[in-house]
């Protein structure tokens, strides 16, 4: 088995923790890329976006990832994760913002469709005044 300089220790608890607030950030935080961290955040979301349970096995397993590869870069069985310059830091950053803002607006009109669901032949709903046929032909 091959042993890895550790160049860094990593807190598999933060690794967790990271990833269970934001799915991928435990990814990022071990030193495996932000596209790797990425990928975690965008196949949760679209899992929890259409089909909730196997977003909450992505999750879930992020976090799982997350944790164990933090530990195995500590023990030496995984080589530690490449620097990150700020280059990558703002190519990332915007990469996550258009997921985001995307994200958002699946969420909005979501939302809309719902409304107006069930606001569709509400009695609170009107569309304006009514006009009574015996006004018009008394």
């Amino acid at each position: 088995m091959r042993r890895y300089l550790m160049a860094e220790i990593k807190n598999p608890l933060i690794a967790a923790v990271l990833s269970f607030i934001v799915p991928g950030w435990g990814q990022v935080y071990n030193g495996q890329g932000y596209l790797k961290g990425l990928m975690f955040m965008i196949g949760e979301l679209i899992g929890l976006l259409f089909f909730i349970v196997p977003g909450l096995i992505v999750w879930v397993y992020g976090i799982y990832s997350a944790y164990k590869v933090a530990d195995n870069i500590n023990k030496g069985l995984m080589p530690a994760g490449k620097e990150v310059t700020i280059v990558n830091h703002v190519i990332y950053l915007a990469i996550f913002l258009v997921v985001l803002f995307a994200f958002a607006m699946v969420l909005a009109i979501i939302a809309s469709i719902v409304v107006a669901f069930f606001t569709i032949g509400s009695t609170t709903v009107t569309t304006g005044p009514e006009i009574v046929p015996s006004e018009i032909f008394p």
